[in-house]
């Protein structure tokens, strides 16, 4: 750069009080992860209306979180292990039978204020034995996996009152979390079978699974609408026939919560904590029907997207200043995703076949990956299969494959995240031999983000010691930009003001381009 002193001045500096205006960011934080282990060690007696067991085919077992509550700095935590047995029993049917465990956890806080606990379970394996033809052993393991998210408002500064200081200030647009909270509904229906059913003989399995098809924000409540697919599974007297019979539920819940408006958006994120599927039957005694009673958690969160200003860097024409600055976690809400997709597999048993009887299984995310600008989620698909081989014997094969699914960001740039979640919505299958080709019908639902880090400003002080006075300063200098500067950084260096290079210049950006030449006037 090159200076030319038009004029010397020298500058009388008197010490200052310094009036800002400061906002507050609401952010979320976690502050701890933490993997409990659970135990699943029983005995269990068969049912008086089960007929005894052949030998055992299969122990199925789904966990699920129940009830979460901090009392006194302590998190409580109850969950049940629902089991499903499949076994042929002494006639050579197929045959099963439901248990429900339940347990109890607890977890020491550090603070419980403004905490939000995330809490899932999932299965790690599961095995059991007949110890008679009555009486079951089961032994397995159940993981707890917990995430604290903390709350908290962050202060940072806006604007300063003073002329005299001189603020570097960013805009970003990101979204605020105002609120979350949960609410536990009931659901209760009744499924008829088709006129031409046979007679059912037993319930095999069921599942279910819950998507949301809108979620509303309006004065202090949300509105959630969704509907809960349920699929039962039953045998007749054709012995090696599985019959299925599909339903849709739909449902509406209002959550009340705090701070939500027409200006908010929301999430839901609901769960399955209980299924109970009864045959119902008519004055000749047959089943004609099937009850559900179906227990859902939704939990509901609201945000606000917005724009807001933060002071990143600021200096004193005319003091000396002391800045201390806050990092700061903010996130931007990209998309919600929903995409249906499909994964094929061919499997192979190493024994000849002649039939499946049934399929079933669920998906597990294992790792979210982000490259470009794209995200992948690849995760795992426990799959088992029911079959009879060439001597008309059932048995069970457990295959466990991979998935990988891409999703599109739209920009390359950025820390883009996704909280991914998948689920399993059907099987296919072609039988050939001693191999089947498999498809699983899936979808995956989650949210992406914009995650970033800022450091904003959130303290400015004078320092005495270091005060500018008696500092000559030229009155106008003539600068070279060799490369491209911030005008802010300029005038901070000749302690002016940007507002004073701007309008001795005749300019209203923010950046001198590389090889420009402009006036920096004193102050």
């Amino acid at each position: 750069y090159i200076l030319l002193r038009i004029k010397s001045t020298r500058k009388e500096v008197a010490f200052m009080e310094i009036t800002l205006e400061r906002q507050n960011i609401l952010t979320e934080n976690t502050l701890s992860e933490e993997v409990l282990e659970q135990a699943i060690d029983n005995e269990i007696m068969l049912p008086d209306f089960c007929g005894s067991m052949g030998r055992i085919l299969k122990c199925s077992a789904r966990g699920k979180i129940i009830s979460k509550r901090i009392v006194n700095s302590v998190l409580n935590i109850d969950g049940n292990v629902f089991l499903t047995v499949f076994y042929i029993d002494e006639n050579g049917c197929l045959k099963t039978f439901d248990q429900t465990l339940s347990f109890y956890r607890e977890l020491n806080l550090k603070k419980d204020a403004d905490i939000t606990p995330l809490v899932k379970c999932k299965i790690e394996h599961i095995s059991c034995r007949m110890l008679n033809p009555r009486k079951i052993e089961v032994h397995g393991s159940l993981s707890i996996s917990i995430k604290l998210i903390e709350s908290s408002s962050r202060q940072c500064i806006k604007s300063a009152k003073n002329d005299d200081i001189q603020l570097r200030v960013e805009n970003r647009s990101i979204t605020v979390p105002l609120g979350c909270t949960e609410k536990y509904m009931a659901v209760n229906d009744e499924i008829e079978l088709p006129a031409d059913s046979k007679p059912v003989t037993c319930l095999l399995r069921n599942c279910g699974r819950i998507e949301y098809t809108d979620c509303k924000s309006i004065a202090g409540k949300v509105i959630v609408k969704g509907e809960l697919s349920v699929t039962v599974c039953y045998m007749t007297d054709e012995k090696l026939k599985v019959n299925e019979l599909d339903t849709t539920i739909p449902f509406t819940q209002i959550i009340d919560i705090q701070n939500a408006d027409e200006d908010c958006f929301a999430r839901a994120d609901c769960e399955i904590t209980a299924l109970d599927i009864r045959c119902k039957t008519g004055f000749d005694g047959e089943v004609q029907s099937f009850t559900v009673s179906a227990g859902i958690n939704t939990r509901v969160k609201i945000f606000k997207n917005k724009d807001v200003d933060f002071a990143v860097d600021a200096y004193s024409v005319k003091n000396a200043i002391k800045t201390k600055c806050e990092r700061i976690c903010l996130n931007r809400n990209l998309a919600d995703v929903k995409e249906d997709f499909s994964e094929e597999y061919t499997l192979d048993f190493g024994t000849e076949l002649t039939g499946i009887l049934d399929i079933f299984g669920q998906a597990a995310v294992t790792d979210v990956k982000t490259a470009g600008d794209r995200v992948t989620v690849n995760g795992t698909v426990q799959m088992c299969i029911i079959a009879c081989d060439a001597d008309g014997s059932v048995n069970c094969f457990d295959k466990t494959v991979d998935f990988s699914r891409a999703v599109m960001t739209g920009q390359e740039n950025g820390c883009i995240s996704l909280s991914a979640a998948v689920d399993i919505k059907s099987f296919g299958y072609s039988l050939n031999g001693s191999s089947a080709d498999v498809k699983v019908n899936m979808v995956l639902t989650g949210s992406l983000e914009d995650c970033f880090d800022v450091s904003a400003l959130s303290e400015i002080s004078v320092s005495e010691e270091n005060a500018l006075s008696g500092t000559r300063l030229p009155a106008l200098t003539v600068y070279y930009c060799y490369d491209d500067e911030r005008l802010f950084d300029i005038a901070r260096r000749y302690h002016t003001t940007v507002d004073a290079v701007k309008k001795v210049n005749g300019t209203d950006g923010d950046t001198v381009l590389k090889g420009s030449v402009i006036l920096v006037p004193g102050v």
